[in-house]
């Protein structure tokens, strides 16, 4: 016997109290409006995707019957938090598997701006994702229709049609980026299974998840290098993924990480063990957060997982995070550096600036003296001592340079957590790895005051231990305010004054 599906088309009085509450990521009520038999416990692993427990059992009423036991009982719902108070999965069929799942809406607006009710049905393996993605508003309900819908009972294969989809042959078949805008919906289902286009590419895309109100194509055409002018779609390795809730940055990792298995079985060529995440709109000074994510990754290839399963896989992976510069250098290349093992994931040892005179302009002619590795730390991203370049005309006025610019690279590197800011290292002189015994200049300096700053001496080969000792306060500063000019091997500071 087939369920009667009729609703009522306008929305209940009873909603209108709740309309203005906030999508949360809460539960799904379901109820199920027929004999299940064999098939329940089946249905117990597609029902852990929306959480819906208990299930209602509606077996024999129509589906209006479970509208109106959800409207009565709104107000609790609201109280316990229990269910989502605007949606709500039925299943209407015995053969569920095929025919799929009932969503029903308590909140699609019309072209009036009026609320009423509505449904579709949809493939039971997806239910999880569609529903996320509408409570998170990666999606609207009309997208969701297009994209998910099946006709009354017939049967729907998503992963079939997705294996019968072929990469284009030529680039150019790809939309291009700047004429072609995708939408959301049209980003929220990865990239496919087919690897970047550009020899330059890497062969896997890399995951961006947003909050709400940040352009997509914006993000990726930031990430990726100026040269070469206007790039296609496939050539570029970020890949939008999806979106997640504003407010705090737990919960954008959270839910970030929930979808984040999910979207590798979409999409089999995305990384499954870090992704980008921009959690807020000032991502351009407060930089975009890289996330580490360890869980079962072979867990997406596995047929016989619900897209349930890999939902909670993803709650309940351990993830770490930094935040790295919107630039390809500092994030997609250096997510590209992890991945290969090139470089570490991060570094807890102290960091410090590091500057020279005209004589040698550039500060890596004596950082060999003073970090013994420094070359092979720069191949590695674990630098000790981070070399920038200024300019002057003689001595004092390059020094000076040197306090004046100081505070703009410590803006440019407030991405590098271990850097002790009110320190840095100057000399003007080329040092050779055994030249440990010179003398180099450690200069301490204060954010507040332009004219708060001293110089101490010490030997080039105990910089660092140095430096470290003084940030820790296990050593004494004893630094002058003297201007540090070298003459020759064995001159020491001459005074400014």
């Amino acid at each position: 016997m087939s369920v009667d599906l009729t609703l009522p088309a306008s929305s209940s009085p009873a909603i209108d109290p709740y309309k203005d509450l906030p999508e949360e990521l809460l539960p799904f009520a379901l109820s199920v409006h027929v004999e299940l038999g064999d098939g329940e416990e089946e249905l117990a692993s597609i029902e852990a995707a929306p959480a819906a427990h208990p299930r209602y059992d509606f077996a024999g009423q129509p589906l209006h019957a479970a509208l109106t036991a959800h409207l009565e009982s709104l107000a609790e719902m609201v109280q316990t938090g229990r269910f989502s108070i605007f949606y709500f999965v039925a299943v209407v069929n015995v053969n569920w598997r095929e025919a799929g799942l009932v969503i029903v809406t308590l909140c699609e607006r019309s072209a009036e701006d009026q609320w009423h009710i509505e449904q579709m049905r949809v493939p039971a393996e997806d239910v999880a994702l569609v529903l996320v993605n509408l409570q998170i508003g990666n999606t609207d309900w009309e997208e969701c229709k297009e994209q998910y819908e099946i006709n009354g009972d017939e049967s729907h294969d998503i992963d079939d049609d997705q294996e019968e989809q072929q990469p284009p042959e030529r680039v150019d078949e790809v939309p291009q980026l700047w004429n072609s805008p995708q939408t959301d919906a049209e980003y929220s289902d990865g990239a496919g299974k087919y690897k970047p286009f550009a020899d330059h590419c890497a062969d896997y895309w890399q995951g961006f998840y947003a909050i709400p109100g940040i352009d997509f194509e914006t993000v990726m055409r930031d990430m990726y290098p100026a040269w070469g002018g206007p790039h296609l779609l496939s050539e570029l390795n970020p890949r939008p993924e999806g979106r997640v809730p504003a407010g705090s940055q737990a919960d954008a990792v959270a839910c970030a990480k929930r979808l984040h298995p999910m979207r590798c079985r979409n999409n089999p060529r995305l990384h499954r063990g870090m992704f980008f995440l921009l959690d807020t709109p000032a991502y351009a000074d407060e930089g975009i957060l890289l996330v580490q994510m360890a869980w079962d990754e072979s867990a997406a290839d596995d047929a016989n997982r619900s897209l349930a399963e890999l939902a909670a896989l993803g709650e309940a992976a351990v993830t770490d995070t930094q935040r790295v510069a919107h630039n390809n250098a500092d994030a997609v290349s250096f997510f590209e550096a992890v991945r290969n093992k090139h470089r570490p994931w991060k570094h807890a040892h102290k960091s410090f600036l590091a500057y020279a005179g005209p004589r040698t302009r550039f500060a890596d002619d004596y950082l060999r003296a003073v970090d013994a590795d420094f070359a092979r730390r720069r191949r590695l991203g674990a630098m000790r001592f981070l070399d920038r370049n200024v300019q002057g005309y003689e001595a004092e006025v390059w020094f000076r340079a040197a306090l004046e610019q100081h505070w703009g690279f410590v803006h440019e590197e407030r991405f590098t957590l271990t850097l002790c800011a009110p320190y840095f290292i100057y000399c003007d002189r080329e040092l050779g790895k055994t030249d440990t015994e010179a003398r180099v200049a450690l200069v301490r300096v204060d954010r507040d005051d332009p004219e708060g700053w001293s110089v101490m001496e010490c030997q080039a080969g105990e910089a660092y231990e140095l430096l470290c000792d003084l940030v820790d306060e296990k050593r004494e500063w004893s630094g002058r305010k003297e201007v540090p000019i070298w003459d020759g091997i064995e001159r020491r500071l001459d005074d400014y004054d």
